[in-house]
């Protein structure tokens, strides 16, 4: 990716460009600069005829304002709108699970996780991170586990318990181990 200077020089010469904004909002975020990444990247939203800039650009607001911390209603709030722009990119779905869990609203992680776990197929677009329908399943089951749903985590947590992610795999079997089943 170009440099801060060369993205801001060429910035000057077409404001209106999504790509150009969503790239400085990229750039801004690495820099930790979460106020102007966020300008940046609601622009590129704005701007943006496409799906997938809209939903990720929505979705890199959401994990600016997570990463400040104490925004939860924020974070909610553009992981919903990111999600309505396109509901088979799995990342919002994911960070939303997460602030739920931090609030200890399992009714809501359940909705969130399901919905996520049921859209029929995830766009290869999001592949460059790892946030896919097992993390969404991951936590469907600790949210029912939550919940006493015991049935089904235990159901879940069986299906992920040989996972080729090692997080996956051993929260899985951590979990049917405390409930006496290997």
């Amino acid at each position: 990716m170009k440099e801060l200077n060369e993205l801001i020089n060429d910035y000057v010469f077409d404001q209106t460009n999504p790509d150009l904004n969503y790239k400085l909002g990229i750039k801004y975020m690495e820099l930790k600069q979460y106020a102007a990444s966020s300008n940046y990247l609601l622009k590129a939203a704005e701007l943006s005829t496409y799906p997938y800039t809209k939903s990720n650009a929505l979705y890199l607001i959401a994990l600016n304002y997570f990463k400040l911390g104490d925004r939860v209603d924020e974070v909610k709030l553009m992981c919903d709108y990111s999600i309505a722009e396109d509901p088979t990119n799995p990342k919002p779905y994911a960070l939303k699970c997460v602030v739920l869990s931090n609030q200890g609203d399992w009714i809501g992680m359940v909705n969130t996780a399901r919905t996520g776990v049921n859209i029929e197929a995830f766009s290869g677009e999001y592949d460059e991170i790892y946030i896919d329908e097992d993390i969404l399943l991951m936590y469907l089951a600790y949210a029912c586990m939550r919940l006493g749903i015991k049935d089904e985590a235990i159901t879940i947590f069986q299906s992920l318990k040989n996972h080729k992610n090692i997080n996956i795999k051993h929260y899985s079997r951590e979990f049917l181990k405390s409930y006496g089943i290997e």
